[in-house]
């Protein structure tokens, strides 16, 4: 019995130290704010679009103009809405090269393997949104891919992409080819 309440505590002090580990390692590699030289370090990536992908200058009304100057929010959230299981299904957001300027959070619907692809340094989401906010909210997007985008989050303590979801467990989030430049959070 003794030996049973010794091997019962050392495997309750042993789970206990895994925890801790695990729970450090990812606070540690938590996303902290990107400093503006990253900028250089994130590649320019040659896309070639497809049929399927709704390209957000030519597919979604009203179109995004990607200059940087025009508020690109309704576009990219009419774009963003095609990936809604109950009504489209779209499977990939295309936005070609340019910086898309966002007044407001766009909200990627609840969804499974959808896609947001940009061309990396080349393709910009300004925020030109109030403080304290996030440029996206991820409502449910399980086995999402966010790649070939550069989130600036224009200095105001904003979270670039946030994975909150209200109606779907989400599985498998990934990032590639992707930046977070002045944001109080990347991801």
């Amino acid at each position: 019995m003794i030996t049973s309440s010794i091997s019962s505590a050392f495997f309750n002090v042993r789970a206990l130290a895994c925890f801790i580990a695990a729970f450090s390692l990812s606070v540690s590699h938590a996303a902290k704010p990107a400093k503006p030289s990253e900028a250089a370090n994130i590649p320019s990536l040659s896309r070639t679009e497809h049929s399927d992908w709704i390209n957000v200058q030519t597919e979604v009304s009203p179109a995004a103009v990607g200059n940087g100057i025009a508020d690109d929010t309704a576009a990219l959230q009419a774009a963003l809405n095609f990936f809604d299981e109950n009504a489209h299904g779209a499977k990939v957001v295309y936005l070609p090269p340019g910086t898309y300027r966002i007044t407001s959070t766009l909200i990627w619907p609840s969804s499974v393997g959808c896609n947001l692809i940009g061309h990396g340094r080349d393709t910009i989401i300004l925020w030109d949104g109030a403080n304290n906010s996030r440029m996206i909210r991820s409502n449910g997007g399980s086995q999402s891919r966010f790649d070939g985008i550069t989130w600036d989050a224009n200095n105001r303590n904003t979270i670039a992409v946030n994975h909150n979801a209200d109606l779907r467990f989400e599985a498998s989030p990934s990032h590639y080819n992707s930046a977070y430049l002045n944001a109080s959070f990347g991801i």
